[in-house]
């Protein structure tokens, strides 16, 4: 086979692979842009590597003989084969290539060539890599190093600039270099195997050269997320029925779900797992292909709006959902409108206050008529909102449907209700044999419901909920019983926390303290302390004028350089959207290797990439890293202003400040081995001094450390909050 200029092809593709394609791939990928030409061949090359790479959701053609289909991106897929060492690529192009092949229901006959053999590589991606040219004698071979990738090789802040003067012999005699960073620059400078590095550095970060690197690069997600305890195991090998499991946060819930439909999918079931939402139902996706090869196609792995959303689509409903923006205003202009009629002070609430009453009660409870909601259990509160606050209440939601669908647009509240209607009046689109739903407790009656009437196939329900009211951070509102459930004598509860350290657990554990609304609830369950050692929960704080993304940014790369950890073991996790935008940016200033998981726009997160995760905390639920930055920690942010400020009856502000408490305890119980709670110098949030046992660092930007040592997570603490 003649191979590419090797700048183009050769850092993807291993020597001696057969990559073969049909004349139409070729003319559909050259047609394709830079990008996309890009985003093609770099999954080309996880075909060769390994067929198993959780981005390429590698799975059969349904009724098309050894044709699998291949994701690239939201808006393209392959269509591929394999013959012993071939990798036989067929079409490249929109999701209707897919539909095509499927309606013939054979592969077409073609003419296969060695992959791009007769055609010159694109002008844009054909760089060559070249040995760097001739040096002033003052700049040494990493002169042209980006900051952040001398420190990911262990270079302390205060080297960097000697680094990059320094030639080989003054590497090897630099004092303050850990002595694995300094045999790493001279292997790097000197090996004519490592030369293309110095050209392409971004390599470097990827860990695709370095051999030396490997080790460090395999990471601890994935043995934190699949293991089993004998409790675990026992609630995996439950028979048939109607089962809820609840856990404390780092019981391994997601453990029990994956490998429980890995069982069932082996034993010949059809099993649906779903979650509430996308981020975790990616990375169960992920973790059972990593464990057991492409997703097995018995097992189907959703969000329950994507379930919904699937299904409606195949009684041929269609909708067109309201934006965010528009549902405020319409919410706002309702509550004007019932001003009008109603005199009672719950209509002086906030909009937040209407959207989630109508959303999680009214519709989340599929309830039809105002009598229905006078009558219903309101769960969440010591005191129910009163008949006259309910009138108020219901023509508020009678203006905003009123208006809703006037203009032909639904909520996501809708759809789960209007796929109700549809399975009474014509049975269920489609059933499952099991169903395993994690994160159970953020689930409404109506989407309940929707659940059980997909569950069992022909015989009695076979549904499994997995979840810890603890970790609500949307108000649940409703009882099990409520939504049809009848668990008694079947709910299993798992109380170690293996997840977090001791002093992660304990911290986190310190807020339920003070969640006196849901400690009354009958739900708390008392998670028992793991023994594992730990360092204490860090305080890291931005001076006055410094951004705290700084501050974040300088601990990662102490992180990784030290060797402590890996990039795809750290997280950070953030309490809004633009919170995490900000994050993001600073990591594409400091080049720092990293994934912004946006759920809006992404299908794919890739929890076993080695990347940096930047999300938001909402999106991480279900999810454990061994590191996570906490960010937003700060009056005004965790918790809110409209918890502090905008809430003027003593209860609900209450229940406010509680659901603020609860985004941060999840944040916090993400970490299994190390957490930075990150806030502002005179801005710390109140919540901080609910804490016990925390690292108090002196504010960032501090004096560097010429200090480091290892596998110390703690810094140099100033004290104790």
């Amino acid at each position: 086979m003649t191979r590419p200029e090797p700048g183009y092809l050769g850092p993807l593709f291993p020597e001696g692979e057969e990559i073969l394609v049909t004349d139409s791939f070729s003319r559909s990928l050259e047609e394709l842009s830079a990008a996309d030409r890009a985003r093609v061949l770099k999954q080309v090359g996880h075909l060769v590597r390994n067929r198993h790479y959780p981005s390429l959701q590698l799975h059969p053609l349904h009724g098309v003989p050894e044709a699998w289909d291949c994701y690239v991106s939201d808006r393209l897929r392959m269509v591929v084969s394999f013959r012993g060492s071939e990798v036989r690529l067929w079409e490249v192009g929109r999701h209707e290539i897919i539909d095509r092949i499927c309606r013939v229901g054979r592969l077409p006959r073609a003419r296969f060539q060695p992959l791009l053999q007769h055609r010159s590589p694109p002008a844009e991606a054909a760089r060559k890599y070249e040995p760097p040219p001739p040096r002033e004698e003052a700049a040494g071979p990493f002169a042209a190093f980006p900051d952040a990738y001398l420190r990911i090789l262990g270079v302390p802040r205060h080297l960097v600039k000697a680094v990059r003067r320094a030639g080989p012999e003054q590497l090897a005699g630099l004092d303050g270099l850990p002595s694995h960073t300094r045999q790493w620059l001279v292997d790097i400078a000197t090996s004519p195997a490592h030369a293309e590095v110095l050209c392409d550095p971004s390599r470097l970060v990827y860990r695709t050269t370095l051999d030396r690197l490997t080790g460090f690069c395999e990471g601890k997600i994935r043995r934190l997320m699949l293991n089993l305890t004998p409790d675990q195991e026992r609630c995996v090998r439950l028979p048939e029925g109607t089962f809820l499991v609840k856990g404390c946060a780092g019981s391994g819930k997601t453990t029990v779900a994956i490998y429980r439909a890995i069982e069932l999918a082996t034993a010949g079931h059809t099993v649906l797992v779903l979650t509430f939402n996308r981020t975790l139902a990616a990375a169960i996706r992920s973790l059972i292909e990593d464990y057991c090869g492409p997703l097995p196609p018995e097992i189907t792995v959703e969000t329950v709006y994507q379930l919904v959303g699937r299904l409606l689509a195949r009684r041929g409903i269609t909708t067109q959902l309201v934006e965010d923006g528009q549902r405020r205003l319409l919410i706002a202009q309702a509550r004007a409108e019932a001003r009008k009629t109603h005199r009672h002070a719950v209509l002086e609430q906030p909009v937040t206050f209407f959207r989630d009453e109508i959303e999680r009660v009214i519709k989340g409870c599929d309830l039809a008529t105002l009598e229905d909601y006078l009558a219903v259990e309101r769960y969440g509160r010591r005191t129910a909102l009163g008949p006259g606050g309910r009138r108020a209440v219901w023509r508020v939601y009678e203006v905003y449907q009123e208006e809703l669908e006037g203009a032909g647009l639904a909520d996501w509240a809708d759809l789960p209700r209007l796929l109700l209607r549809e399975i009474k009046t014509g049975g269920p689109p489609v059933r499952y044999d099991q169903v395993v739903v994690d994160e159970s407790q953020d689930l409404t009656v109506a989407q309940i419901r929707v659940i059980q009437a997909l569950a069992g196939g022909e015989r009695a329900p076979s549904l499994m909920l997995l979840g810890d009211a603890a970790q609500t951070i949307y108000s649940r509102g409703y009882s099990w019983k409520q939504a049809g459930l009848d668990v008694r004598g079947h709910v299993f509860t798992l109380t170690r926390n293996h997840r977090n350290s001791r002093q992660i657990a304990q911290a986190a554990d310190r807020l339920l303290e003070h969640q006196q609304a849901f400690r009354q609830s009958g739900e708390y369950v008392r998670p028992e302390q793991t023994t594992r050692e730990g360092p204490r929960p860090i305080v890291l704080r931005a001076a006055r004028g410094h951004r705290p993304c700084q501050a974040v940014r300088e601990r990662i790369l102490d992180l990784v350089g030290d060797q402590a950890f890996r990039p795809s073991d750290i997280a950070i996790l953030c309490p809004s959207v633009r919170e995490r935008s900000s994050y993001a940016a600073e990591c594409e200033r400091a080049s720092l290797p990293y994934q912004c998981y946006d759920p809006e726009r992404e299908r794919n997160f890739e929890l076993l990439e080695d990347k940096i995760k930047v999300l938001t905390i909402h999106a991480a639920k279900g999810i454990e890293f061994p590191v996570v930055f906490v960010t937003g920690v700060t009056l005004g942010t965790l918790p809110s202003t409209a918890a502090l400020r905008l809430w003027d009856d003593g209860e609900d502000r209450q229940l406010e400040l509680e659901h603020q408490r609860t985004l941060l305890y999840v944040a916090m119980t993400r970490a299994a081995e190390c957490l930075f709670l990150v806030t502002e110098e005179g801005r710390e949030s109140p919540f901080l001094g609910e804490l016990e046992g925390l690292t108090l660092l002196e504010p960032y930007p501090r004096e560097p450390d010429k200090t480091r040592g290892g596998r110390e997570c703690q810094g140099q603490p100033s004290g104790s909050a």
